[in-house]
């Protein structure tokens, strides 16, 4: 099995995140995205995500163009390891753009997530975001209140609409950072808490 792991067009990535991902979407905002083959087929993407949170870094003292959120992995049937993939997009990123400092992702335990592939590449976990709140409509999708902010257009883009969404309450999402200089490093490393 020969695996490649290289940038890919928007287009490749989206249609891995609607079909492979459990949101079915992908940020629709500024994005780097990768692209896995294995022997010549698309196996999927690994999507990172600037302007998600502006606030992102802050915890640590940095800004949206030193700190990114690793927002999507979108894979079908594959044979490489998941960990070995991302760590690929990983080194690629941060020799494209040697001012990033830090990567922020989250898993979700909402869809039965505790974050295995950062564990497996060493990621320091952090603890758990605030609860938060998604909306269901009448067919039983959940809407993220989020991505509804974000969106410039949408579904639910009249009053009555989005009124009509059904609000649940989602528990929060386990947090993990990923240092790429010593400097941060050394700063998360206090807040290091044991694997969920």
């Amino acid at each position: 099995m020969s695996l490649r792991v290289d940038y890919c067009s928007h287009k490749a990535a989206k249609f891995a995140c609607e079909n492979w991902h459990y949101s079915g979407t992908i940020p629709p905002i500024k994005n780097v995205t990768f692209g896995a083959w294995e022997d010549g087929d698309y196996t999927g993407t690994v999507v990172y995500s600037r302007g998600v949170n502006g606030s992102i870094g802050s915890f640590v003292g940095l800004n949206q163009e030193t700190a990114v959120e690793l927002t999507r992995v979108a894979l079908t049937d594959h044979n490489a390891p998941v960990s070995q993939i991302v760590s690929y997009t990983i080194n690629m990123l941060s020799e494209k753009d040697d001012g990033l400092k830090l990567l922020v992702s989250y898993a979700d335990p909402a869809q039965g997530h505790h974050g295995g592939i950062y564990q497996a590449m060493n990621w320091t976990y952090i603890g758990d975001t605030e609860p938060g709140t998604v909306l269901v409509d009448s067919d039983g999708n959940k809407v993220h209140s989020r991505t509804l902010n974000m969106a410039k257009s949408n579904d639910y883009s009249t009053k009555d609409e989005y009124e009509s969404l059904e609000r649940k309450r989602v528990p929060g999402k386990h947090k993990y950072v990923y240092a790429l200089t010593e400097e941060v490093e050394r700063k998360i490393k206090d807040m290091a808490r044991p694997y969920p």
